[in-house]
C-alpha cells in the first residue's frame, strides 16, 4: 500500500465536494460545472452482494470530463500513471451507516491499479469510515482515518476494509481504476 498524504490538491478537493454535495443536497445552481440533468449515478446496489453485506447505501456518481482530466493531471504529477492510461473515476458518497466489509481487490495478476482518494475538507476518528488494511510488509492491521488529499494505491493486492460512517457524517471519496495499455 503506498500512502501520499497531500496526493490531490487541496482545491481539486474541495470542487469534487461541493459538486457532489450539490447533487446530494439538490443545490442545483451552486456549481460552475452546472447540474447535468440527468447526472449518471448507480448505488452500491449494484456491487456483488458480499461486499455489501448490511451497508447503507453509497450513492456514486460518475464526474464530469472536467474533474476527470484535472485528476488525471495530478496522477501524472505524481508519476503514479502517464497521459496513456485510461482512468475510471468515480466520486462516492457515503451516507451514515455505508461501509465496505473486508476485501482485496484482486488485481494482483493485472496491470489493472486502484486508488482511493478522501476528498471531505474535515474529518475524524469519531466520523467512521476509516480505512483499515493489512500491511503484507509487517503482517498488521494499519488504520488510516481519512484527510483531503489523502490518496491510497492499493499496488499489493493488500487486504482492507472500511468502518461504518458515524450518524449526522458524509463521507466523499474518490475510486479510481485504471488499466495501461
Amino acid at each position: 500500500m503506498k500512502i501520499f498524504e497531500h496526493g490531490l490538491s487541496k482545491e481539486l478537493c474541495s470542487d469534487i465536494f461541493d459538486w457532489a454535495t450539490s447533487y446530494y443536497y439538490g443545490r442545483q445552481n451552486s456549481h460552475p460545472l452546472g447540474f447535468p440533468k440527468p447526472i449518471v449515478t448507480k448505488t452500491n446496489a449494484s456491487w456483488d452482494p458480499k461486499i455489501v453485506k448490511d451497508s447503507r447505501p453509497v450513492i456514486i456518481y460518475f464526474p464530469p470530463d472536467e474533474i476527470v482530466a484535472k485528476l488525471k493531471e495530478e496522477f501524472v504529477r505524481l508519476d503514479i500513471v502517464t497521459m496513456n492510461d485510461a482512468l475510471q473515476i468515480m466520486v462516492f458518497l457515503w451516507t451514515p451507516g455505508a461501509y465496505i466489509p473486508l476485501h482485496s481487490d484482486g488485481f494482483a495478476e493485472t496491470d489493472r491499479k486502484v486508488f482511493t482518494s478522501y476528498i471531505n475538507p474535515e474529518w475524524s476518528l469519531e466520523d467512521g469510515g476509516t480505512f483499515n488494511y493489512l500491511d503484507k510488509s509487517d503482517n498488521k492491521w494499519k488504520v488510516l482515518v481519512p484527510s483531503q488529499g489523502l490518496l491510497v494505491y492499493n499496488d499489493n493486492n493488500e487486504k482492507h476494509y472500511t468502518t461504518p460512517v458515524s450518524d449526522g457524517s458524509l463521507r466523499v471519496s474518490l475510486q479510481m481504476f485504471t488499466r495501461t495499455s
